[in-house]
């Protein structure tokens, strides 16, 4: 069998040898069935006999495949149609796909067409990048484990993690000839970060080398707590450290309490009522004009003139007066203050800062409740010492959430167990959260032409480079305004700030009304600078204006003199 013009991966090398036959196509037989042919791909063996009724793992090599992931893609569908539907009266296959442009969305687009058609497992292997995803679909929802490459081993409980409850059984290799206690339970603080969410638990077993670690797999039978027995390849460590394996154990379904953050409308604030609306755009007009009056020191008078027809005093006395009366300005001080407060009562009584509670049995109840899945990308990542790589264990967990409006913090657990935070404003609140046990991170899921985007932490560069596709894209300058408000590390917002701070300038219309709307829900110190920098250089402008047109009409007078 040649492996398309690539290396076989370790994972599906050991996985070739197993007791029962393997089905691995290949790119060299797939290159005369790339026109939807596929369906009619040989699947007898030599002797003429069916293996379809023995199948243990399909592998799809996709390594040398010329084209793009979208047509690798497609591909991998035919294929796996093809041999699998043949296989599922007798076995339920393991299905490997290892392609070379394997990115996140069709390795997703593989792995819930191979959910819908019931399939066993899915692993994904990417060659080029020496990235290995194995997802486990259970009944009605699945857990994915992610293997980046190098020390940075990340974990992702996706989409379904707070329904399930299941168990992990760690299986590793120990470097250098060092024992531990078999079955002890691992001291991560890892199961400390993900207990209260995912309700995962840890059991660490050593075995001597790789094929021990299959048999025990394999060995293990179905009858018991083990919902299905898979093999999880967690972290391959590097050379002369070990390697470490993983064996998720399906224990009971959880009635999990969900809860989900009232989404907020136009990325912003949810707000229900045409009142709500307009008493808050009356008080940004007001304290605009209040912020023009305080710069300049001019136009006040419009106001008095304004009031004073309203509390029956002449405006010809105002405009020969130009000073403001106690009664106008009492009036306008109440006014002031009936709208804050109706704007106040109207965000709380729409419950902007509360949580809906739902109990939840299922997926489908989850659906049908109306509270959609909200964790698209939760990021868990550990890095381990390589000196003694499974017994130092956590070295930092950073963990993406978002509590309130501010939607990133870094969980730092170091030797002595202590916790500190950083890069967050909401601290405090995440510990309490944490140790209360509630759901204490979410993620922010950002719509843009009915598309859903995931944030995770990254550099700021990461961030800068996204804005930068946004603007290309025609977003509204308000959302990118709120995006970067939201985003609770100042590198990071900063880096959006200048991404889209020329586009702004540009313009030379800004909507002032929403960028203090966004400064004032986003509490940021750096879109309040920057609201102020483009409000001062407009009314700059203006001035200069100003002066240019009055210069021209005193040269108008002096001509006509």
């Amino acid at each position: 069998m040649s492996n398309g013009g690539g290396e076989i991966p370790l994972l599906v090398e050991k996985l070739l040898a197993s007791e029962r036959p393997v089905i691995a196509i290949d790119y060299a037989e797939l290159r005369n069935y790339n026109n939807g042919a596929a369906a009619a791909l040989p699947i007898n063996d030599e002797s003429g006999r069916d293996k379809a009724t023995q199948i243990n793992l399909l592998v799809l090599l996709l390594v040398g495949m010329e084209g793009d992931a979208r047509q690798q893609l497609d591909v991998s569908k035919r294929v796996l149609d093809r041999y699998a539907d043949l296989a599922m009266n007798a076995t339920r296959p393991r299905v490997a796909v290892v392609g070379r442009r394997l990115d996140g969305r069709a390795a997703e687009s593989i792995l819930l067409h191979a959910w819908r058609r019931k399939y066993l497992d899915v692993t994904l292997v990417d060659s080029l990048e020496g990235r290995v995803s194995y997802y486990v679909p259970f009944i009605e929802r699945f857990v994915a484990f992610d293997y980046r490459g190098g020390d940075d081993v990340e974990l992702f409980p996706d989409k379904f993690r707070h329904v399930a409850n299941y168990t992990m059984t760690v299986l590793y290799t120990a470097s250098n000839d060092q024992r531990v206690e078999a079955n002890r339970p691992l001291d991560f603080s890892l199961e400390r970060f993900l207990q209260p969410a995912t309700r995962m638990r840890f059991v660490a077993r050593q075995v001597a080398n790789f094929g021990e670690a299959l048999q025990l797999l394999q060995r293990h039978p179905q009858e018991e707590s083990v919902f299905f027995p898979y093999l999880v390849q967690i972290a391959m460590a590097a050379p002369g450290t070990g390697l470490m394996f993983g064996r998720v154990a399906h224990n009971e379904w959880m009635t999990a309490v969900a809860k989900r953050r009232q989404r907020p409308k136009l990325g912003i604030v949810k707000l229900g009522s045409f009142w709500t609306y307009g008493s808050l755009l009356l008080l940004v007009f007001v304290a605009l004009r209040l912020a023009e009056f305080l710069v300049l020191g001019r136009g006040l008078h419009r106001w008095i003139d304004f009031f004073a027809v309203v509390i029956g005093q002449p405006s010809s006395e105002t405009q020969a007066s130009r000073r403001p009366t106690k009664k106008s300005l009492m009036m306008l001080m109440l006014l002031m203050s009936i709208l804050y407060s109706s704007t106040l009562v109207s965000l709380v009584t729409h419950k902007l800062f509360s949580y809906e509670d739902a109990q939840i049995a299922s997926y489908e109840e989850l659906v049908k409740s109306g509270l959609q899945p909200y964790v698209y990308h939760q990021s868990v990542r550990y890095l381990v010492n390589g000196s003694d790589p499974w017994a130092a264990a956590l070295r930092r967990v950073a963990v993406t959430f978002r509590p309130g409006f501010n939607c990133i913090a870094s969980l730092a657990a170091s030797d002595d167990d202590r916790v500190c935070f950083t890069s967050t404003s909401r601290a405090r609140a995440a510990e309490r959260e944490l140790v209360e046990g509630r759901p204490y991170y979410e993620m922010f899921q950002l719509k843009v032409n009915e598309q859903p985007y995931g944030f995770m932490y990254e550099p700021a560069s990461v961030y800068a480079r996204y804005f930068d596709r946004l603007i290309q894209r025609g977003v509204e300058q308000h959302l990118q305004l709120c995006w970067a408000c939201l985003i609770d590390d100042e590198d990071a917002r900063n880096a959006l700030l200048l991404a889209v701070r020329h586009e702004l300038k540009s313009a030379n219309s800004v909507d002032y009304y929403w960028l203090l709307a966004i400064v004032i829900v986003g509490h940021s110190s750096a879109a309040l600078v920057f609201a102020c920098e483009l409000m001062m250089g407009r009314r700059r402008r203006q001035r200069i204006v100003e002066k240019r047109q009055s210069r021209k009409k005193k040269k108008n007078i002096s001509l006509f003199r």
